[in-house]
């Protein structure tokens, strides 16, 4: 499993489009206070989230989704950063960023607001 994630923000949301090889779920937690999850079919299964998805495969046969998610920055506080975090749900174990721990939000990825 692996992802790509992008960040991007205007009109008062903030974007992230996830690409995902492999067929495990996805789980977010943005500044400790939104959480997601995006399935094996590039749904977002949390309510009240903005979502396009789409499920493919690589020219080299993997599968994989793409997924646009919106969410409104008023949601997320008020700080120059916003701190985040991604887990991929494997077969065997979950994979997430290189020293992230899920409950030490001083861990997780940062981004600029």
């Amino acid at each position: 499993c692996s992802a790509i994630i992008r960040a991007a923000k205007n009109n008062g949301n903030l974007y992230l489009c996830v690409e995902r090889v492999g067929t495990g779920a996805m789980s977010f937690s943005l500044g400790g206070d939104v959480t997601f999850l995006i399935n094996a079919r590039g749904e977002v299964t949390t309510k009240n989230i903005v979502y396009a998805g789409a499920s493919a495969k690589s020219a080299s046969g993997l599968t994989g989704t793409v997924t646009e998610v919106e969410i409104p920055l008023s949601g997320l506080g008020d700080g120059s950063y916003l701190p985040f975090y991604a887990e991929i749900a494997g077969a065997d174990r979950n994979f997430t960023f290189t020293s992230c721990v899920k409950g030490d939000m001083d861990t997780w990825q940062r981004i600029k607001l």
